[in-house]
């Protein structure tokens, strides 16, 4: 019985090695991919100036609402 769950979560961490190392070789193949993107694109558009993406909060929602002072009890 035991040896049979041992076997088990064995297999299970030999499919989640492979499967975090294909994650692994997407992610690096990805932000290869992203650096080139981000240096085309500043060689075509050099007079930009580099600033930060906006930050947009999201709205209070009723269930938080409490939490920020909206709603008095």
């Amino acid at each position: 019985m035991i040896s049979s769950v041992v076997d088990a979560l064995v297999e299970d961490v030999v499919r989640l090695r492979a499967a975090n190392e294909r994650l692994t070789e997407q992610v690096t193949d990805l932000s290869a991919q992203f650096a080139q993107f981000r240096s085309r694109a500043r060689s075509e558009h050099p007079e930009q100036p580099k600033s930060a993406p906006e930050q947009i909060a999201p709205s209070p929602t009723t269930s938080d609402a409490h939490l920020r002072g909206k709603h008095k009890n």
